[in-house]
């Protein structure tokens, strides 16, 4: 059961649509899904080498009550971070989810 006292921090899910122009060409379109209260769990910080460029990594757990069509090309904006769903699991019957996400500076 989510106690409801624990969700205290807000998160917005974003979902990208493929959109087709007039002139036959394809553009992603970035669009809020939902805007949701969380509860968030930082699970570790890391860093990683991108284009030899070392970024800092953050991996975080967030618990959010259930939504429907929710899926792991979606992103999570917290923290002026955007983050990567990595896995989604179901809570309970249909309670909630539990998002592992991670973040790259």
């Amino acid at each position: 059961m989510i106690n409801a006292g624990e969700l205290d921090r807000d998160i917005i899910i974003k979902q990208v649509t493929e959109s087709i122009s007039d002139a036959g060409g394809t553009t992603d379109v970035e669009s809020i899904y939902a805007e949701v209260p969380a509860k968030v769990e930082s699970i570790s910080t890391g860093q990683r080498l991108l284009s030899n460029v070392l970024h800092g990594t953050y991996t975080s757990k967030f618990t959010i009550r259930f939504l429907t069509g929710l899926n792991s090309k979606m992103k999570i904006y917290y923290d002026s971070k955007v983050w990567s769903i990595l896995s989604i699991a179901v809570l309970g019957r249909d309670e909630g989810h539990v998002l592992l996400a991670e973040a790259v500076d």
